[in-house]
């Protein structure tokens, strides 16, 4: 484990907001600190496994690495579809796709007329499609100055750590007129702050609008675009009402989390303190009703959980 300083103004000074363990992989027993800096208000992992380490917690299973190229297409079909509609107004050439996995998306983006190139720091991952990919930093791919009409990363930045030399690294790959566009979550949002949705400790940076915007204006861009939405990733409130009963009721929200990663959703939202419960099926009822509703309110007040932002060169 590393202590480190804000990735965002340098500051030493932060204050805890909640600790947690790895609810979604269960690699280690170990706690997290997430924090959130006095200074510029970038939330993030402190202490946190050094980059050596944090190798351990992507297994086989999270980058499912036996799945066949049919299965990958029909469970990603509409996600690429997705990322391909925020990123079609531009005129195809260089891509660059920074956590590109197995090259589902530089595959299909090929398709569309561009020539990709990818980057992905697992070396466990395969290249199902026999593309252009780099296994490593991407400082150590020694790309030349330039090349590159559009970069994507696609819920990445959350995962690097060091994403402020990250993005100037990204700038200066990027032609004159080149756009970056890139999903991270909403740490300002229902499911990030209050139903802690953010993958600790592989999230090792949770951004927040003003965050981000500020990352990408001191390294060298300006927003264009910044909006929130569902369609590539899930960032749903669905549970949200579960949650909050759960919590009247007694129970800490830790356990409520783990509860929601390891169980399957019926007996998550059908019990009360490992009780069933009449009580929380209505409750359950109740949310799945109001959680579209919830979820454009939402989106609409900034208040996502899935940010999108396109930039281009200041």
């Amino acid at each position: 484990m590393e202590f480190i300083k804000c990735n965002l103004c340098g500051s030493l000074r932060s204050d805890l907001i909640y600790s947690c363990k790895d609810n979604y992989y269960d690699i280690s027993k170990d706690e997290f600190n997430v924090v959130k800096c006095r200074d510029c208000g970038l939330v993030y992992v402190n202490p946190r496994p050094t980059e050596e380490e944090i190798h351990s917690y992507y297994t086989n299973d999270y980058y499912c690495v036996d799945i066949k190229e049919e299965d990958l297409f029909r469970e990603k079909e509409a996600a690429l579809q997705a990322k391909y509609d925020k990123v079609k107004h531009i005129r195809p050439g260089n891509l660059l796709d920074i956590g590109c996995q197995k090259g589902e998306f530089l595959y299909f983006m090929e398709k569309k007329g561009w020539l990709g190139k990818g980057v992905d720091f697992s070396p466990n991952l395969p290249n199902l499609f026999g593309l252009d990919i780099y296994y490593g930093k991407l400082e150590d791919a020694e790309f030349r100055s330039n090349l590159f009409d559009l970069i994507t990363l696609w819920a990445v930045l959350e995962h690097v750590y060091h994403p402020k030399e990250m993005l100037r690294e990204i700038n200066r790959l990027l032609k004159p007129e080149g756009t970056v566009v890139l999903l991270v979550t909403n740490f300002n949002s229902i499911p990030g702050r209050f139903m802690r949705h953010d993958d600790v400790p592989r999230h090792t940076t949770m951004f927040s609008k003003l965050t981000i915007e500020k990352m990408l204006r001191i390294t060298g861009f300006k927003v264009n675009k910044l909006y929130f939405g569902h369609e590539i990733f899930s960032g749903s409130t669905r549970g949200f009402l579960n949650y909050f009963v759960k919590i009247l009721a007694g129970e800490k929200i830790n356990d409520i989390v783990a509860q929601n990663r390891s169980t399957d959703w019926w007996e998550f939202s059908s019990k009360i303190k490992g009780k069933d419960s009449k009580l929380m099926r209505r409750i359950d009822k109740a949310d799945s009703a109001i959680t579209p509703i919830l979820d454009h309110v939402m989106d609409l007040l900034g208040l996502g959980f899935i940010m999108i932002v396109e930039a281009s060169k200041l």
